[in-house]
Formats: structure tokens, C-alpha cells, sequence
């Protein structure tokens, strides 16, 4: 079974945040997937706070065991697409909060 290709985007001027679109998720003890992202965003770009989580990207459901690991203090960029798709739940007993920022080109 073949992997996607994952392109990494630096995070400059190119990309510019859509005014008013910013918000924190709260990751829990449940999978949960980040619907609602502007349409017209591009990319979205993410910092992780308060608690270590887990992401998957392949439409299958994270668990404390299986995923992505994602430490407090992480970020990133994503295209819209791949954020979307993305799965996330907390590793421990305190919830994780992701704040997002949809961006355009």
C-alpha cells in the first residue's frame, strides 16, 4: 500500500491569515477532525498547546497508541486539503488545544 506525498510549506509571505477565521479546537479522549476550515483558504497553519496529542492523516481515527505524535509547542503548516483529513486525540488526561489559522496564497 503506497503513502501519499506530503510537501512541506514554509510559512512566509506568501501566505496570508484570513482576517477573522482564527480558532482554538479542543483535542479530547475522542477523535475528532477539523470540518469547518473557510473555503477559501489554501493553507491552514496550526500551533499545539496544554497537552501532548496524536494526528493521522489517513482517514483512520487516532488513538493514545497510533498516529502522528505532536508535542506542546508544535506547529505547522498544512494545505486546507490535508487539514481537513486530519484526525487528532489527546495522548493523556489533559486535553490538547490547537489554535488554527486559515491562510491564502
Amino acid at each position: 500500500m503506497g503513502r501519499p506525498n506530503v510537501r512541506s510549506v514554509n510559512l512566509d509571505s506568501e501566505l496570508m491569515p484570513l482576517e477573522g477565521e482564527g480558532k482554538q479546537v479542543t483535542v479530547s479522549n475522542s477523535a475528532v477532525s477539523m470540518g469547518g476550515i473557510n473555503e477559501s483558504a489554501t493553507h491552514v497553519f496550526w500551533s499545539l498547546s496544554d497537552a501532548q496529542v496524536r494526528m493521522t492523516l489517513d482517514g483512520s481515527d487516532p488513538t493514545t497508541g497510533k498516529g502522528h505524535l505532536l508535542n506542546i509547542g508544535a506547529n505547522g503548516v498544512m494545505s486546507r486539503r490535508q487539514f481537513v483529513a486530519a484526525k487528532f486525540i489527546r495522548t493523556g488526561s489533559v486535553d490538547g488545544v490547537l489554535y488554527i489559522e486559515p491562510m491564502q496564497l
